[in-house]
């Protein structure tokens, strides 16, 4: 697979100062919490920070409601008694109500329970961008979040309800997977986490992917090109964006800027 050497690439262009791309992981445990001293140098090198959204204050109070179905419909209604009963119970352990749980889209029920349950470390791509904005560093996103939830808003009801139904039948599964997938993130394995965010090859996956990977990976690129041209950036975004013929990696190198993997350790 191309680009999967490393989750940390240099980026560069002649006449201007090396930019860093680093695939995160949007998960805050003990074993991926800290940045490590090799991605840090990385960050303190870089004069801004760019990473998919950024978390602002503004933006952090908008994420509540872009997760909530319209005022008239309970997602209940959506899933039918029995699927319901089994996504509100599983949702008590991420502290989310059977009067909350009635509220959330079925794309947000999904996603929440695709995390560990009872996570409380911020994810990895907060710590950076906590950093960042420490050392006085301009930061940006490279979406907002409109744009980023459009990608689950603009999947077909049946699809969000697929995916729903997935990830509650197959919960302990995908706990599993979950824990598999941040043994290979702190190893460094880019390729075996891409492996295995296609292990299912259901229809409804196959949608979501196209849209959670290969559409934002156009953007991003094309979004980055003016910055990398201009100063020297540090790029946090999650690692499966990094990899393969379709990856920001190769769409940048396409744009005509060199790369180089670095040593994460």
């Amino acid at each position: 697979m191309r680009y999967a050497d490393s989750l940390l690439w240099e980026v560069r262009r002649a006449g201007v100062p090396a930019s860093y791309v680093f695939g995160t992981i949007h998960l805050g445990t003990d074993e991926v919490a800290e940045p490590g001293p090799a991605v840090s140098r990385a960050l303190a090198a870089a004069s801004a920070f760019a990473m998919e959204v950024l978390f602002d204050p503004e933006t952090l109070a908008e994420v509540a409601g872009v997760m909530q179905l319209p005022a008239d419909v309970r997602l209940s209604e959506l899933l039918g008694d029995e699927l319901f009963a089994r996504t509100a119970a599983l949702l008590r352990a991420y502290g989310v109500t059977a009067e909350l749980a009635e509220r959330l889209k079925p794309w947000a029920a999904y996603t929440t329970l695709s995390l560990p349950p009872g996570q409380v470390a911020p994810p990895l791509d907060l710590v950076l961008m906590s950093r960042a904005q420490a050392a006085g560093k301009r930061a940006f996103g490279l979406e907002t979040l409109a744009e980023q939830t459009a990608v689950f808003d603009g999947l077909a009801p049946t699809t969000q309800v697929a995916l729903l139904r997935e990830s509650v039948c197959h919960h302990a599964r995908f706990q599993a997977d979950t824990a598999e997938l941040i043994g290979h993130y702190a190893a460094g394995d880019s390729a075996a986490l891409y492996r295995l965010a296609h292990r299912y090859d259901s229809p409804a996956q196959t949608r979501l992917m196209e849209t959670l990977l290969v559409a934002r990976n156009r953007r991003m690129v094309q979004r980055l090109q003016a910055a990398l041209a201009r100063e020297s950036v540090f790029v946090a975004i999650g690692a499966l964006h990094l990899p393969g013929s379709e990856g920001v990696l190769a769409g940048l190198a396409a744009a005509g800027f060199e790369l180089r993997p670095l040593a994460v350790r």
